[in-house]
Parts: C-alpha cells; structure tokens; sequence
C-alpha cells in the first residue's frame, strides 16, 4: 500500500493513496487519498482529490528539506478548505513539525456545516528520510505533470 506516515507518540498523520487516475483520462495522476488524522485526543479522516502535480511538488519539497533541514513540504486538496498539510523546519537544529487541517462541508436539509480537524505535532527527523525513500514518494517526485492553468 502506498502511504506516508508520520507519528510521534499517539500522534498520527497518515496519508494513504486510494486510487490514481489513469493515463487515459484528461485528470491523469490526480491522486484519491484518504487522511487520517490523531493529534492530542483530536482525530479525523477524509477522503478527497489531490492534484497530480501539486503530490509531486509536495514530494519534491520532501528530499529537499529531508537532504536541507530547512524549509517546508505543503499539500493541498483540490477543493478549498479540504485539506493543508505542512512538514516543516522549526529550529535551526533540523526539528520537524507537521501541522494543518482537513475536514469537509456537510449539506444539513436548511444550512451548511464545516467540520474540521487542526492538528500540529513535532516528530522525530529520522521519519522524513524513511518517507523520502518509499518507492512511491521517490517515483512521484519524478514525475513529469504539467502546471495547472
């Protein structure tokens, strides 16, 4: 199963792809993931679309801070408001962080409700290079996707 990890205690991010669209559709590599979240008795999960290339960029951003220790990894869902998940520096030292949120709209039969998850945790540095090193992190930091217009 392809997925990202990153847990510190009973803390958890865990990123898990679902499905990837295929080379026959004008969508091809957008990515369906599923979002787990655990953060100091908090917790969520969200399924939802993820741009291609903006999976590769955030995996492109993961070897640069894992070999730099400086810097930050961010991913975006494809809907506003969806999801943000930020891996980055917080000392000089090389400590890591990962904090945002992912949550989605409920339509209710009169009104609309946002339902949230905000985490943020530190986590042991060793995990980034473990990540960086997935085949799937490797391969989709390789891939050629064009910018969306």
């Amino acid at each position: 199963m392809n997925e990202i990890l990153i847990q510190q205690g009973e803390n958890k991010v865990a990123i898990a792809l679902l499905s990837e669209e295929t080379e026959d559709l004008p969508s091809k590599g957008d990515l369906y993931l599923r979002i787990k979240i655990s953060s100091n008795g908090y917790s969520g999960e969200n399924d939802l679309w993820v741009l291609g290339y903006d999976f590769k960029e955030f995996c492109k951003a993961l070897t640069i801070l894992n070999e730099e220790r400086k810097g930050e990894a961010v991913l975006y869902g494809m809907s506003p408001n969806e999801l943000e998940i930020r891996i980055h520096s917080v000392s000089q030292l090389g400590h890591l962080a990962v904090c945002g949120f992912t949550g989605h709209e409920v339509f209710g039969e009169n009104h609309t409700f946002e339902h949230q998850v905000q985490f943020g945790f530190e986590f042991d540095p060793t995990q980034l290079a473990k990540m960086v090193n997935s085949k799937w992190v490797r391969d989709s930091a390789l891939m050629r996707f064009d910018r969306p217009v």
